[in-house]
């Protein structure tokens, strides 16, 4: 078996991914790959979602006493529209003073690379564990920011 630049010569590599495509695609095809990309799902930009923004500047303008960060790249997506109106540093800055619970590592990380730590993360990445986490606080009068990034989780939202 070939461990050389070729390893992968006659060979067709699908790539589903919708992100970091040609990354991959770069690396394999130096490998020898033909390959074929083919996203299996389709990234939206964020920038003009008119309920996205009112909801980044009522988390700019006012306290914040806990932040969930359900996933990294919905994390960070949101810093990139916040920053692009304007209010990033606000945003972060609000986010500084809040207790934030990371849903798992990529959210951890996304989170971090802002700056910013998780005050809590579950053991098991899931929601109902966020969830539990959460109504065991004192959440009376709280305002509470949730990221969502695909999925509306009305497990956790309902909850709340």
């Amino acid at each position: 078996m070939s461990t050389g630049s070729e390893a992968l010569a006659g060979f067709a590599v699908g790539v589903t991914a919708a992100r970091r495509h040609e990354e991959l695609a770069t690396l394999l095809e130096r490998r020898g790959a033909r390959v074929v990309l083919a996203p299996a799902i389709r990234l939206v930009p964020l920038d003009d979602d008119a309920g996205l923004l009112a909801a980044t500047r009522a988390c700019a303008d006012g306290p914040l006493d806990h932040v969930v960060v359900t996933t990294g790249i919905g994390f960070r997506a949101w810093l990139e529209t916040a920053d692009g109106h304007g209010l990033r540093d606000a945003l972060v800055a609000r986010l500084a003073g809040a207790e934030i619970v990371a849903r798992g590592p990529k959210a951890r990380g996304a989170i971090r690379s802002a700056g910013l730590r998780e005050a809590w993360s579950p053991e098991s990445e899931g929601c109902a564990e966020v969830t539990r986490h959460l109504l065991g606080r004192d959440l009376a009068g709280a305002r509470v920011a949730v990221q969502l990034y695909g999925e509306r989780q009305p497990e956790l939202t309902g909850a709340l």
